[in-house]
């Protein structure tokens, strides 16, 4: 016996067909993995639907135009006739919906003036102190060195928080500063509390507290706590350092790795903070590559922002394990 479908039935079989596919295509989409040509690592997104290095900062690829639009009027014999839209951004939803008063240098003064007062009415006061806190945020990253993608992320962060807790005065650049640091702890380039006051030019103890008050309202927000982006986090501070204290072909660092891991596996210098952990183990490499008269120990705390006692503290609980760390210098006899 044959069934014959009636044109709903045969549209209704048509639309879960093509519903299915629609929605096997946006999972094929949502799954996908896009990879840097220039470091050849997958990229990272933070739900605005674009996807950045984590290493380089680069865009690699956007599923939404965010830029300007341009637009094209028939009449085209005058420059009036072409429009171009503002840029949408998802932290400032109000300020990217609005209109422009075009002026020439022919205006007269009334016409300058309404440019100007519909310039200032077109962003609200809330959004115009976050553009400025964005401005001032991405500003001092590039002064300290800090990937584009980290600010972008320390962004993100402070539209969180802000709209939990409202700062004022010397606080609010501790929660900015905050809001950068784990930023960077997030993407695996952490900087330590000293550097991060020395970027935002304020005391360390402002930092911290800035730390401390980010936490709260990142908890009471319910966004799940932030780590580091690896496991052995005084690695994380190694290249950097190293860097700035000897310039060889990457032998330092290397060593300086190795016994870095080699306190990780065996649970060594556990109580430490991963600076004081990091600093040891620059150390402990320079003895074992005897280059201890060239790296002294006071430019490793001067770059570490620690004290030389810390060091000693940790190198001497280094010194409690021989059978490790004596390999590291028989390999480099070899």
């Amino acid at each position: 016996m044959s069934i014959s479908l009636s044109k709903i039935d045969e549209y209704e079989v048509l639309f879960d067909i093509n519903g299915k596919t629609i929605q096997n295509d946006v999972e094929d989409t949502n799954n996908k993995i896009i990879i840097c040509k220039d470091c050849n690592i997958p990229g990272t997104t933070h739900g605005l639907d674009m996807w950045e290095c984590p290493s380089c900062g680069a865009y690699l690829e956007s599923l939404i135009d965010n830029s300007a639009e341009w637009r094209m009027y028939p009449d085209g014999s005058r420059p009036e006739s072409i429009r171009c839209s503002t840029v949408v951004n998802n932290l400032l939803p109000q300020s990217s919906k609005g209109t422009i008063i075009l002026s020439n240098s022919n205006s007269n003064y009334s016409m300058r003036r309404t440019q100007k007062v519909h310039s200032w009415s077109a962003m609200t006061y809330k959004e115009r102190c976050l553009n400025n806190i964005f401005q001032d945020i991405t500003l001092r990253s590039l002064n300290g060195c800090i990937l584009g993608n980290v600010t972008k992320l320390a962004h993100e962060y402070y539209k969180t928080v802000s709209e939990l807790y409202i700062a004022r005065g010397v606080m609010r650049k501790g929660l900015i500063a905050a809001c950068l640091f784990m930023a960077c702890k997030k993407q695996g380039v952490p900087r330590t509390c000293q550097e991060i006051a020395e970027i935002f030019q304020i005391s360390d103890k402002w930092v911290t507290r800035g730390n401390k008050k980010f936490t709260e309202l990142w908890s009471r927000a319910g966004k799940e706590h932030i780590s580091y982006k690896d496991d052995c986090q005084s690695m994380d501070y190694l290249a950097r350092f190293c860097s700035k204290l000897y310039q060889d072909d990457g032998e330092l660092l290397k060593k300086s790795r190795d016994v870095s891991s080699i306190c990780k596996s065996n649970s060594i210098l556990s109580q430490n903070t991963p600076v004081s952990i990091a600093a040891a183990s620059i150390y402990m490499a320079t003895t074992l590559l005897d280059i201890d008269t060239k790296v002294l120990r006071s430019d490793i705390a001067e770059v570490a922002k620690t004290s030389q006692v810390t060091i000693g503290k940790c190198y001497k609980e280094m010194l409690k394990y021989p059978q490790f760390f004596d390999s590291q210098r028989n390999k480099n006899i070899m």
